[in-house]
């Protein structure tokens, strides 16, 4: 179980294979509120088990995500390597699972708060520093920090650490190897407070009774390193590319980078289009994280046009999701052709939160600017 739970501290996307084990470690994160996840499944383009498995390009290792708001029957799904249209139901292709997972840094502090009020000393936060406490009483002048959160410089030094013992806590299992290479400091990884491998109070105690003398290097040293982890390359469904796509919707057509990917007869693409642009806009007026943007669901994106539009031009969310989806394959066919490298994400995109499903413009990618019609 411990090791379960080291995995899924460590705050990223792609964990796999996803097994019964993994997924019960997940509920008890997430029972603690300490992280959230995502389960998602997909195919491989080319699986030589599979019944669609291609003549060609048989070394593909596109994965296609599987979606409620993609229907094969309209050949929604597509290899983003290769862009090969896959059929899952239809082939019978083998499913995978995936998980992503986010660490709720509040809550980790909320819970080794918590397992700091579990003995009889008492503690307070450390004035101005998030993630650290001072035990007073009977251990006056021990301190307790979340490693990975905390970014108080002094506070995180060995020269602090060998006159002011301090037990520091490590969320991320991977983060043990940023510790200084010095014997006496004291690590407690949150895995083992959660898998009750390790009592805090009791390490705390321990530190506190045990005053060993403790040498140092001459020259300062830093406690934990706050460089960037080791490069790890992860499988990004969504984005393949860093590319610019600049959105311009006049009052018939739209179009991307220059090109018409919305003729004047196509209203209800325009005005589907439109509503996204109006999201994307009030998210950037919000000042909102770019992953952060809302995604409208078909039946969202509806009761807005009703709204915001003519009555005559109300659509369901029916007619919106197959809008959307000839939307997002004509823009890909149109930038293609004329040499642009594109996706189907890469202007309207899926929700990549299997809990908030729907669809927005790609606030990693889209720039919205008023169309210059060309003079007659």
């Amino acid at each position: 179980m411990v090791d379960h739970l080291s995995l899924l501290l460590q705050s990223k996307a792609g964990i796999e294979p996803v097994t019964e084990e993994l997924i019960a470690a997940a509920d008890k994160l997430r029972k603690l509120g300490l992280i959230t996840f995502d389960r998602r499944s997909y195919v491989r383009c080319a699986l030589t088990e599979d019944l669609d498995f291609p003549r060609s390009n048989r070394t593909c290792t596109g994965r296609v995500f599987l979606s409620d708001h993609l229907d094969e029957n309209d050949n929604d799904y597509r290899c983003p390597d290769c862009s090969r249209l896959v059929y899952p139901e239809r082939s019978r292709k083998r499913t995978f699972d995936v998980l992503s997972v986010k660490v709720i840094d509040d809550a980790v502090g909320e819970y080794v708060g918590d397992a700091l009020g579990q003995f009889d000393a008492k503690f307070k936060p450390v004035d101005g520093v998030p993630f650290a406490w001072r035990i007073e009483n009977g251990l006056a002048g021990v301190h307790v920090c979340i490693a990975d959160f905390c970014d108080h410089q002094q506070l995180m030094s060995a020269q602090w650490a060998q006159t002011n013992p301090t037990c520091y806590v490590f969320v991320n299992s991977r983060a043990v190897a940023r510790f200084a290479n010095i014997a006496w400091i004291s690590k407690v990884s949150l895995a083992d407070m959660v898998g009750r491998q390790i009592d805090l109070a009791a390490s705390v105690q321990s530190l506190a009774t045990n005053q060993e003398p403790r040498e140092l290097p001459a020259m300062a040293t830093p406690v934990y390193s706050k460089g960037a982890h080791r490069t790890e390359v992860i499988h990004a469904p969504y984005e393949v590319s860093v590319r610019l796509f600049v959105l311009e919707i006049g009052n018939r057509t739209a179009s991307v980078n220059g090109v018409e990917v919305v003729a004047a007869q196509a209203k209800a693409a325009r005005t589907v289009l439109l509503q996204l642009a109006r999201t994307f806009t009030d998210n950037m007026l919000a000042g909102l994280p770019l992953d952060d943007y809302r995604c409208l669901t078909p039946g969202d994106i509806a009761d807005e046009i009703q709204v915001a539009e003519d009555p005559n031009d109300a659509l369901d969310a029916d007619m919106v999701r197959r809008t959307i989806n000839r939307l997002q394959k004509n823009i890909e066919k149109r930038l293609r052709g004329a040499g642009i490298a594109t996706e189907s994400n890469s202007v309207i995109q899926v929700s990549p939160n299997m809990a908030k499903e729907g669809y927005r413009l790609n606030p990693h990618k889209v720039a919205l600017r008023p169309l210059n019609p060309p003079s007659d």
